[in-house]
C-alpha cells in the first residue's frame, strides 16, 4: 500500500473512531500512555506499575463503553496474527475504567497447564470484564489480583 492511501485509510479509521473533543482528548491520553507503556513495562515492577495506573475514584464519571471502545480500537491487534498486547490494553483500562468505578480490578495470571509460559491480564469493572478475558476461569490461574487503588488483593 502506498504511503499516501495508507495515511487516507487511517484518517479514515480516526474519523469513524473520534466523535468530539472530548473523544480526541481521551485518544491523545491513550496514545502517551501506549509510548510510557512501552518503557514503563520494562523498567519498573509490576506491582509499582500498577499503582502508577491505578486511579480510584473521586473522579467525574466517565462513559466507560467509549473508553472500552477506544482502548480497543487503539491497543487491538493489528492483523489476524497479531495479538494484540493484553498487558498494555488492560493497564491503560484499568487506569480509565478505575477512575469511576471503585470496584475496578486488574487481574494477571498464567495459562493451566501449557508447556510453555503464557501470561494474560485483562479487567473487572463491576461485573463486567474487559479486555479479551479468558473464556474459562479454568484456562488461567490467577497470579495476582489489584484493587481499583492498586493494592494487591485476594481473587474473588
Amino acid at each position: 500500500m502506498n504511503p499516501l492511501r495508507s495515511f487516507r485509510c487511517r484518517l479514515r479509521a480516526i474519523g469513524a473512531h473520534v466523535r468530539s473533543p472530548s473523544d480526541a482528548l481521551l485518544v491523545l491520553r491513550l496514545l502517551g500512555w501506549r509510548l510510557a507503556l512501552a518503557v514503563l513495562k520494562r523498567t519498573v515492577p509490576i506491582a509499582t506499575l500498577v499503582r502508577l495506573m491505578a486511579t480510584p475514584g473521586g473522579h467525574a464519571p466517565q462513559d466507560s463503553r467509549r473508553i472500552v471502545e477506544l482502548v480497543d480500537w487503539l491497543y487491538g491487534p493489528r492483523r489476524d496474527r497479531d495479538l494484540g498486547n493484553c498487558l498494555d490494553r488492560s493497564l491503560v483500562l484499568y487506569r480509565f475504567l478505575s477512575r469511576s468505578e471503585p470496584r475496578t480490578r486488574l487481574v494477571l495470571g498464567m495459562r493451566r497447564g501449557s508447556s510453555e509460559l503464557e501470561g494474560h491480564a485483562w479487567v473487572i469493572s463491576g461485573d463486567r470484564a474487559f479486555g479479551e478475558t479468558p473464556a474459562s476461569g479454568d484456562e488461567f490461574m490467577t497470579l495476582a489480583t489489584f484493587a481499583a487503588d492498586g493494592r494487591r488483593v485476594e481473587a474473588r
